[in-house]
């Protein structure tokens, strides 16, 4: 959305400029794009172009420059400042070849085309400033400003930002560079507002980082990517989950020595490749927050695997965006703009500024590394300054997720899925249930945008566990292929209780990576003597022959007290078996394994410490197997893992409620992404009772009582009867989980309910309320009475989506008033969709349609669409709706309360 400007940002046509001074590393780029054919003279083909451009600090000035007219608020000059230290200035030379490459593959909606890509040579040796060969544009014609000047200027403005290009070429040794920091006269009048230091490994060194840490880190921005940490030593883990790589992260910046000393300025920006952005907050005088921006759909490393080809350049871009939000604050700043009733908190409107900044630095580099110099179609120019500035100065909407991590302290069960509910400052208390109901109502895509998910092939994980394991599992894989090398199977066991579901996930990722033909599946429990096993290792050996890398499950290989261990552990170590006298090769080949009577890896390998089964363990090979897997995934299934099936205490699981939503909705509604009609206390059941007796099979099994045709809604008056109904569940605690909120929809209280809703409405409407509906609740007819009375129903299933529900004022885990504001505010264009949503259910289902105007006879109302269509002002009245639940609630005499609270006394009643 270019030239626009963060919510809270005022026009300031009549503030000076902005000040923003680039210095740091010089470096000349020697671009080399190649041409078309062998030979001279071929017409219309493309001949060999070389292009030299400043890089570097220059062009990071000449890209903040280009930037600065795209985006409102105040105006923004930009200055390039050289050394002003004694002695000739070293200038580095870079060196790359450019060839066309075809844009992603994974986007097939887009025309495919090729764009110049390069591959990066290296940088020759530095000369100095008289005898390097220079491209023909100067770096004055990038705005530079000679120290000599400056200093020359009496009345020269202060800079307001201060941009440090260190790219390890010299410059952080330079003191002449940033003898300004501090404000002294000889280089920049007055200190500046903020300082960006665009970095490199090794981090936090040299001179300048020296003169910060005296000097300015209360006012830094660091910028450095989790390459370069991983390049220090930091053990910062990649493409498993944003959960880990965070932790990582948080782990490093505390506890390594060098690292640490990053983790002391004001802003510390962490790009995460191309996918993601950690941005560390530390306001003076406060505890230091955390977000993470990212993209929900991929992991470190995944948007820029499939293109051909590198783009440098990537950190500028994102440097650009970071000095425009800079120089905006710095405007505001001086103008005295503290916020006012109509802006809100001015604190929070320069955090969403910054964040806005993140998003748009993200799309610049993604915007750099897809289209790099330009479609090959085209005559290339050197760095695309114009197109990139263009992203870096827009405020994208939506294109990434964002979440708060918790960074004061450190929560090891801490997921994204979970924090993205809740607002800083709130303890979670289960709050997944909620985005769990809508992916049941609404289908998955109802949710993907704000949370980390996994595509293979035709599974969507979600749950965080599943996506790491998954990913991690898909590496081996990947990397088997691509070794072909290796000649012996790879071996991998997957584990779960009866009815998870353990061979769905890697039969995925079998397709995904080998194809369908390679997947071939057999049940050890079926075999009698160990010349079965002949058979498939035959077939196995026939399509590694045939050039499939075959993938064999090898299902309830634990049967019969681990028999056949013993006969796959040669197999597994050398890839041969002997079949009678011969001895065969088993071909490339990935062997997984599926337990039957193990829940997971490590109550599996317990089997060799515990006395009543140890010696039967060892004697079938049991730890030989187990050091001959390449690695193993713990299935979850739909309950949760508090412990396993030896009793033994497991890390919280509170996100199973998602696992059990995509089995419900895929078995209610199939794969389609249109609504689902649920009776809303039963699906509380089914998402929250205690366990189910078997796993996924009962609960497909109740599901499937549940089951009705299409478009028919699904009501608790289907369920089975109690002894039925008790084989799958604990049918008393399922009963009682319905019936939890019984009190609140008596039709007392929902008269009670609906009668303040109307008086509500009166007040705010004024004179421009209907005259038929302008009169006390009891005096209404029976249609608008009802319309009030089903607005007090869905109150409860309105903040059942951020984990809450209505009690009586005696139950345990009431909601304070606080907390219940706060999470209402963070999700607040959530529920108010969900208070449209059920206005517009009620107002179809009795015969309205949508009009031009409000018509009572006619039934016809112009806000019968969807939320995001309507006007401002009538999504206002849905929010405004939401905030006035709390009042209506506690003047009912009932209260909010957490809803994992009403389902834990419910199902522990007696």
């Amino acid at each position: 959305m270019s030239g626009a400007a963060p919510d809270g940002v005022r026009a300031a046509t009549a503030l000076a400029p902005r000040r923003v001074v680039v210095t740091g590393d010089l470096v000349v780029d020697h671009h080399l794009y190649e041409g078309e054919g062998d030979r001279p003279g071929l017409a219309g083909s493309r001949g060999v172009r070389f292009v030299d451009a400043w890089g570097g600090a220059a062009g990071l000035a000449r890209l903040i420059a280009a930037a600065a007219p795209h985006r409102g608020g105040p105006g923004i000059s930009v200055q390039l400042k050289l050394s002003a230290g004694p002695g000739p200035r070293q200038i580095t030379h870079a060196y790359a070849t450019w060839a066309p490459h075809p844009t992603d593959d994974r986007e097939p909606e887009r025309e495919p085309r090729k764009v110049w890509r390069a591959r990066l040579l290296g940088f020759g040796e530095g000369m100095d400033r008289a005898s390097a060969p220079f491209p023909a544009e100067a770096p004055d014609q990038a705005a530079e400003v000679d120290a000599a000047e400056v200093d020359a200027a009496a009345d020269a403005p202060p800079a307001d930002v201060f941009v440090l290009d260190d790219a390890n070429l010299g410059a952080r040794y330079d003191s002449g560079l940033f003898r300004g920091l501090d404000g002294r006269p000889t280089v920049l009048p007055g200190p500046p507002s903020w300082i960006i230091l665009k970095t490199t490994m090794p981090v936090a060194r040299g001179d300048l980082w020296s003169r910060l840490e005296e000097e300015g880190l209360d006012r830094t921005v660091c910028l450095v990517s989790a390459d370069d940490l991983r390049a220090e030593g930091a053990a910062i883990s990649r493409g498993l989950s944003w959960e880990r790589t965070v932790a990582d992260l948080r782990r490093a910046l505390r506890t390594d020595p060098q690292l640490r000393k990053l983790a002391c300025a004001r802003h510390l920006v962490v790009a995460l490749s191309l996918d993601g952005v950690l941005w560390v907050d530390r306001p003076v005088g406060a505890s230091a927050r955390a977000v993470l921006m990212f993209d929900p759909g991929g992991i470190e490393g995944r948007w820029n695997a499939s293109r051909a080809g590198t783009v440098p350049g990537r950190l500028t871009a994102f440097a650009a965006a970071l000095a425009l939000w800079c120089a905006e604050d710095a405007g505001w700043e001086e103008a005295g703009w503290k916020g006012d009733s109509q802006d809100g908190d001015p604190e929070k409107i320069r955090r969403a500024g910054f964040e806005a900044a993140l998003a748009a630095g993200l799309a610049a580099m993604r915007d750099l590394a897809d289209l790099g110099h330009g479609s090959a179609g085209e005559k290339p120019e050197g760095f695309p300054v114009e197109r990139v500035a263009k992203v870096a100065a827009s405020l994208p909407v939506k294109a990434f997720a964002r979440v708060e991590v918790p960074w004061a302290g450190a929560d090891d069960n801490w997921t994204i899925v979970e924090a993205a509910q809740v607002p800083h400052g709130v303890e979670p208390r289960a709050p997944v249930p909620g985005l769990a109901r809508l992916l049941v109502t609404h289908g998955p895509s109802k949710i993907l945008g704000a949370i980390p998910y996994a595509v293979f092939g035709k599974m969507v994980a979600i749950d965080p566990q599943e996506i790491e394991a998954l990913r991690g599992l898909h590496a081996l894989m990947s990397a088997y292929r691509a070794d072909t090398k290796r000649t012996r199977p790879l071996c991998l066991g997957v584990f779960g209780p009866p009815g998870a579901g353990k061979s769905f996930g890697v039969k995925q990722l079998a397709f995904e990576l080998f194809g369908e033909r390679s997947w071939l599946e057999f049940n050890l429990s079926q075999f009698e003597k160990p010349s079965d096993l002949m058979g498939p290792f035959h077939r196995g050996r026939d399509r590694a022959l045939e050039g499939v890398v075959p993938v064999v499950l090898w299902d309830e290989f634990d049967s019969e007290h681990w028999k056949w261990l013993q006969y796959l552990i040669a197999p597994m170590q050398d890839g041969h078996f002997q079949d009678g006298q011969l001895t065969h090769s088993t071909g490339r080949a990935v062997w997984i394994f599926a337990g039957g009577t193990s829940w997971t890896f490590e109550h599996f390998k317990r089997n060799g410490k515990v006395p009543e089964t140890a010696k039967t363990f060892k004697a079938c090979k049991g730890p030989d197997f187990v050091s001959r897997l390449d690695g193993y995934f713990d299935v979850l299934g739909p309950n949760p893992r508090a412990e396993d099936e030896a009793g033994t205490a497991r890390p919280r699981d509170g996100t199973f409620p998602l696992r059990r939503a995509q089995l419900v909705r895929s078995l209610l509604a199939g794969p389609g992404e249109g609504r689902l009609d649920i009776d809303s206390d039963l699906l509380n059941a089914l998402l929250l009772v205690p366990g189910y007796r078997h796993g996924a099979r009962s609960l497909d099994k109740l599901v499937a009582s549940l089951r009705s045709p299409a478009g028919v809604p699904v009501r608790r008056s289907a369920l089975p009867p109690p002894r039925q109904l008790d084989m799958f569940v604990d049918g008393p605690a399922f009963t009682r989980i319905i019936d939890a909120s019984a009190s609140f929809r008596t039709d007392q209280a929902v008269e009670e309910q609906a009668g303040a809703i109307h008086d509500a409405y009166r007040r705010q409407a004024g004179s421009s309320i209907d005259p038929h509906i302008d009169k006390c609740f009891k005096s209404l007819g029976a249609a608008e009475r009802e319309d009030n009375v089903a607005a007090a129903r869905r109150i409860i299933d309105v903040l059942s989506l951020i984990g809450m529900s209505i009690a009586q004022s005696d139950i345990v885990g009431v909601v304070q008033q606080q907390d219940y504001e706060m999470m209402v505010e963070h999700n607040i264009e959530r529920l108010a969709e969900a208070e449209h949503d059920g206005w517009m259910a009620h107002r179809l289902a009795n015969g309205w349609t949508k009009g031009p105007m409000r018509d009572f006879a006619r039934r016809t109302h112009p806000c019968l669409v969807v939320y995001d269509e309507l006007r401002e002002d009538d999504r206002k009245k849905d929010r405004m709706m939401v905030r006035n639940y709390w009042r209506r609630i506690c003047e009912a005499n009932f209260r909010v309360v957490w809803l994992a609270a009403v389902v834990y006394q419910h199902s522990n009643a007696k």
